[in-house]
């Protein structure tokens, strides 16, 4: 397979990604071939696809490609996929589509079977314990668990040995890692390319209940899993399920989210993450504990079922997928998924050093995330601040240069773009009635960013909104705050670190300005915050002027 020139930031990653398409197993296609020359029909074909998680996200991508559809329309089904497309359709994309041999030693095929095998155990664990729970079979949950981590699955086709730099350094740091290796994190790069892929996946409105799921929720829900026994209660679990009930009381958007398939899909995909480096670890503890207590049953009757579906679908494997999740129940002590990699080893010294020669220290597989070197912001040093200030300067002591909002957006456009330098700017100005916030204008025009917020659903925006602020918003950082941003918002502007400015009259909301760095993946600094909270301080000036001369005209 050919290898890719290393690319950095979400704009770089997403042309990349959507210009390489996944390949399908060697087996696969072989079989595919042999069925179309046999039969006629979609239903021997669909038995095929259907244990090959690659050739199921070709046809659930192109079933819904170039269809002007919403989430809650998106093609779910294999076979209503499959009719949509037609025999002859499907015929020529298997002629089309490349294929690999998965049993090579290729390390980017390896790579991509591994990340793939990790998807289709999370499926099948979905879709059990979501049968367990409800007594129906959701063809849904299966695939939108199957599809949860579809980026990895290209990222480990493109960048192999980077991709096992995240999963072996990741942890409590696994986002920093990832933006160090690939400029911004997985789910960003996810959301971004959602729209394109256009598969089934877990709604944005469970996304937002997730994240705004507090911690302390999860750990006193896993607490009680862990400590309830399989008949009857304990004085200890008793206890554990009084703070789990408050927590549930406490925390509504929690409660919401337990009663949708989202979560079992949620909790799927943490499992079979988990499960790559050790059943028998602390986290597999208190995941198991979570499905305990979302079952209301014992733990170790749970755990002991969780291990076996493991071994159920070890056994169903087909067309070159594994290793088998069942391989670390048998020895614990394997991390079978991702082999630590090989450190560079030096060539052997024909004398022993002296005791006062140094020794070189090793290098590191992943490099320490360097500290900011400097406090210059980005706007000092890529920008022209004299020429910022000039703008604020005219703002606030000749307002009457600027009548109209037109006239104003064009001067702020040019503080912002030409002044601070910053890479990309959009304006969002609400509507008459204040009750919906709307992209107006993008810089750089090629940048198609739309949006439309019905304040009413978005309560973070609608008391933004109210007075004249800045905000400096820093992804995941920020729990709380990230958690309060609407999913269109953030799914529209494919970046989680980025600054607003709102724009306000009196008693009334003009709208709001987005600055972010999507290109560089350059972070901002405390004096960016100030100048564009300087600038927002100039313009509302500016506005209060237009205002008053509004009243005397």
């Amino acid at each position: 397979m050919e290898t890719t020139q290393p690319v950095h930031g979400v704009a770089a990653w997403q042309q990349l990604l959507k210009k390489k398409a996944l390949p399908i197993p060697n087996p696969t296609k072989a079989a595919l071939l042999e069925a179309t020359t046999e039969n006629n029909t979609l239903p021997p074909l669909a038995a095929i696809i259907r244990h090959c998680p690659l050739t199921a996200f070709h046809i659930f991508h192109q079933a819904n490609k170039n269809r002007e559809i919403t989430y809650d329309i998106r093609v779910k089904s294999l076979e209503h996929a499959m009719a949509m497309l037609g025999v002859d359709a499907i015929k020529m994309f298997i002629n089309s589509v490349s294929s690999f041999d998965p049993l090579t030693d290729d390390l980017q095929a390896n790579c991509l079977i591994k990340e793939v095998s990790n998807s289709l155990h999370a499926a099948h664990q979905a879709q059990y314990w979501f049968k367990q729970k409800t007594r129906k079979t959701s063809e849904e949950v299966f695939w939108s668990a199957l599809f949860f981590n579809v980026t990895r699955w290209a990222l480990a086709l493109q960048i192999p040995k980077q991709m096992q730099l995240i999963q072996q350094c990741g942890g409590k740091h696994v986002q920093a890692i990832e933006r160090q290796v690939l400029g911004c994190t997985i789910s960003t790069l996810q959301l971004a390319l959602d729209d394109y892929w256009s598969l089934p996946c877990i709604s944005h409105h469970a996304w937002e209940q997730f994240r705004a799921t507090k911690p302390s929720s999860w750990i006193a829900m896993s607490r009680f899993g862990r400590q309830k026994p399989e008949h009857g209660y304990t004085q200890a679990s008793e206890r554990a399920e009084r703070r789990f009930q408050d927590k549930k009381e406490q925390d509504p958007q929690f409660r919401l989210l337990l009663g949708t398939p989202a979560a079992f899909i949620f909790w799927a995909n943490a499992l079979a993450q988990c499960s790559r480096f050790s059943w028998f670890s602390m986290n597999s503890s208190r995941l198991s504990g979570l499905m305990a207590a979302l079952l209301n049953k014992g733990w170790d009757k749970t755990t002991q079922t969780i291990h076996q579906e493991a071994v159920n679908l070890s056994h169903k494997l087909t067309y070159g997928y594994g290793p088998a999740p069942a391989v670390g129940l048998v020895n614990s002590d394997v991390l079978y998924h991702e082999p630590k990699l090989m450190k560079t080893q030096k060539k052997p010294s024909p004398a022993a050093p002296s005791q006062t020669t140094e020794a070189k220290p090793t290098t590191p597989l992943v490099k320490p995330i360097p500290a900011p070197a400097t406090p210059h912001s980005i706007a000092e040093k890529q920008g022209d601040i004299t020429h910022f200030e000039q703008i604020v300067e005219n703002l606030k002591d000749h307002p009457e240069r600027y009548p109209t909002l037109a006239s104003l957006i064009d001067i702020l456009t040019e503080a912002i773009i030409e002044g601070l330098a910053y890479e990309r700017l959009i304006i969002a100005l609400t509507n008459k009635e204040r009750t919906r916030l709307k992209s107006y204008r993008c810089y750089p025009k090629t940048e198609k960013v739309q949006f439309e917020i019905i304040l009413a659903t978005a309560p973070f925006f609608n008391d933004l909104l109210k007075k004249q602020q800045t905000i400096w918003v820093k992804g995941k950082e920020q729990p709380d705050i990230w958690a309060k941003i609407p999913g269109p918002f953030k799914k529209a502007v494919g970046h989680d670190h980025f600054m607003l400015q709102t724009l306000t009259m009196p008693r009334k909301a003009i709208g709001m300005l987005y600055v972010d760095m999507p290109y560089s993946n350059s972070l901002f600094k405390v004096a960016d915050f100030r100048y564009l909270q300087a600038l927002g301080n100039a313009c509302r000036i500016t506005l209060l002027s237009m205002a008053q001369s509004k009243k005397r005209g």
